[in-house]
């Protein structure tokens, strides 16, 4: 927020002007950084580079574009998984919108200045959440960096600007609010429970025991990855499209390079879940050496003799015996806890997520042909 107030009181001191259309109008006025004519010294180009490059840190920030990204697995980790999800959504939401806005109509006059700075971070911040996704073993960090590397795909709408750049990225938004709500509703649910779901080994299983959460979970992981015929491969064709259309073939293959090695931690998951749930020793198998055991006890006390000991073996062997009587209640107190919990969650929970679930599946196939026109009519609207 202090970058882009310093970037907002550079652009006035470099242009006098506050307003979207009045800033552009200066600059289309003049050539990029160039000293505009019968402009006070006030107006210098210097001035203007400071304030772009105090802008695009605040935004960069804002959407958790790489090198400005080491806040979001923290946050995302640590918050409840619905404000996790709404953060993921309607703050990189509306810091996207407003950093395309910023850019791609007030600063389009000076494209050539912005355009090599926002390409690298783009490009690194797609590599670099794909990269850092794999080595997660916590499902919510996973998401965390996910977002990363799906903020660098928005950022190439960014350079690609245009109407087709911004549609682009109308349309990948709107997509990915359905896929990333369903992914932490179903994590959201699992937290409240049982308070699993955070790491791989928890997910272990998750098919025999909830298959419906289970089943929902793998098909907003297939969507986040890009499998069709879903949103998220509708949203990347798009925005691949139109990095080809605006003269940038380059992102379009590393775009493609880095969404195939997504793949591998979105569907490492769902291998998770359908993996059989490990099976625990019983705990009678822990009374094998208690024979040694009594031996032992017989060299030191040789006065005790053999029915003494043969009472000190059946102690033994009944501890272990009394043990799950002791831990029955409390398995019981706990299914009472996770029952009201349950209930807790109530039936709008499982509504968002079905609704999400429908529009995955929707936006990947009848919908991107009715929304992506509508998409290029609210970018031709930003550009006036």
């Amino acid at each position: 927020s202090a970058f882009l107030l310093y970037g907002i009181a550079f652009t006035y001191a470099a242009t006098g002007n506050t307003s979207f259309v009045g800033i552009r109008n200066f600059l289309l006025r003049t050539t990029p950084i160039a000293q505009p004519l019968n402009q006070p010294f006030l107006h210098s180009p210097n001035l203007l580079l400071i304030a772009m490059g105090l802008l695009t840190v605040g935004f960069a920030f804002k959407v958790s574009a790489i090198p400005f990204q080491a806040w979001t697995p923290d946050v995302y980790d640590g918050a409840p998984a619905p404000v996790t999800a709404f953060m993921s959504v309607a703050t990189k939401a509306a810091a996207l919108i407003a950093f395309a806005r910023v850019f791609d109509v007030v600063f389009h006059a000076t494209r050539g200045d912005w355009t090599p700075v926002i390409w690298a971070i783009a490009i690194l911040t797609i590599v670099g959440g794909n990269i850092l996704a794999l080595v997660q073993t916590s499902v919510k960090r996973l998401l965390a960096y996910s977002s990363i590397a799906h903020a660098g795909y928005l950022l190439i709408g960014v350079v690609v600007g245009s109407t087709v750049g911004v549609a682009a990225i109308l349309f990948y938004l709107l997509c990915y609010a359905f896929m990333n709500i369903g992914a932490f509703g179903i994590v959201s649910i699992m937290e409240r429970v049982d308070n699993s779901g955070s790491n791989y080994s928890e997910l272990r299983g998750l098919w025999y025991r909830q298959p419906v959460l289970a089943g929902l979970l793998s098909l907003f992981m297939l969507a986040l990855a890009g499998f069709p015929p879903m949103a998220g491969f509708a949203a990347k064709y798009y925005l691949f499209y139109a990095a080809l259309q605006g003269g940038h073939p380059e992102l379009l293959i590393i775009g493609v390079l880095a969404s195939v090695l997504g793949m591998y931690y979105y569907l490492r998951v769902i291998a998770w879940m359908f993996m059989e749930k490990e099976v625990v020793a019983a705990p009678a198998a822990s009374a094998a050496p208690v024979p040694s055991n009594n031996k032992k006890i017989s060299g030191k006390l040789g006065d005790m003799g053999t029915p003494t000991l043969k009472r000190a073996a059946v102690a033994v062997a009944v501890k272990p015996a009394a043990t799950p009587a002791v831990a029955r209640p409390a398995k019981t107190a706990v299914a009472v806890v996770a029952e009201d919990q349950r209930v807790n969650i109530g039936w709008m929970s499982w509504v968002a997520i079905w609704s999400a679930a429908v529009g995955t599946f929707a936006m990947g196939t009848v919908l991107a042909f009715w929304l992506v026109p509508l998409a290029q009519q609210a970018a031709e609207m930003m550009f006036r």
